[in-house]
């Protein structure tokens, strides 16, 4: 694969004349771009999330080959990471790139009502959202909740370093309680306050394992 040959892909399926134009669809630093081309970089991340967003082949941005559009496909491409979310303690993000992308049917997602613009696969670690799902458990994140909606659900979310996967609920006054599935761990709050620390990284849409 060729860094530049990507690039331009995507600048084509942006419509873009250049790399700055580029940088503000893919909502990155056009710097960003210099350092893909100079260290020969693929950007996976962007990749994948413009064959999300754009019906664009995976394959076709990385390679050239095959038919630029998915329109016809009855499958996604879901970019997995192996990172570990903690249904326990802590567990910090070390790898920001995609392990693989993996196919998944689009009527297995929508039967599970699952926004489909921006997915990914990460996994649980931990007891503390037991029976719910378990240790290993695949988790499909929406990726377009970036806050914790009024009826609360199940999140991937950033706070002190670390990364958790935890029930989150609003209080009427504003408050944020962090409640596991598993009752021998005990319910936290988070203070109105001091909710400038939580970076939510997304909803968990679905769980487990779904048809490919």
């Amino acid at each position: 694969m060729d860094t530049d040959s990507v690039i331009s892909r995507l600048r084509n399926v942006y419509n873009c004349r250049n790399n700055k134009e580029l940088a503000e669809e893919l909502n990155i630093f056009a710097a960003n771009i210099s350092k893909w081309k100079t260290r020969n970089t693929i950007p996976y991340k962007e990749v994948c999330e413009t064959s999300v967003k754009k019906g664009i082949s995976v394959n076709w941005l990385l390679t050239g080959q095959g038919e630029a559009r998915e329109g016809g496909s009855e499958y996604i491409n879901v970019p997995e990471y192996k990172i570990e979310a903690s249904a326990g303690h802590g567990a910090l993000v070390e790898d920001d790139t995609p392990s693989q992308f993996i196919a998944i049917k689009k009527t297995s997602l929508a039967a599970n009502g699952v926004n489909t613009s921006n997915l990914m696969i990460i996994y649980a670690r931990g007891d503390s959202m037991e029976p719910t799902f378990n240790s290993g458990d695949p988790l499909f994140i929406d990726r377009t909740c970036s806050e914790v909606s009024p009826d609360g659900g199940i999140y991937v979310f950033n706070f002190g370093g670390d990364l958790f996967v935890k029930r989150l609920q609003l209080t009427f006054n504003g408050d944020l309680l962090v409640i596991s599935d598993n009752s021998k761990y005990r319910e936290m709050t988070i203070q109105k306050n001091d909710q400038e620390q939580i970076n939510i990284v997304g909803r968990v849409a679905v769980y487990g394992r779904i048809c490919a």
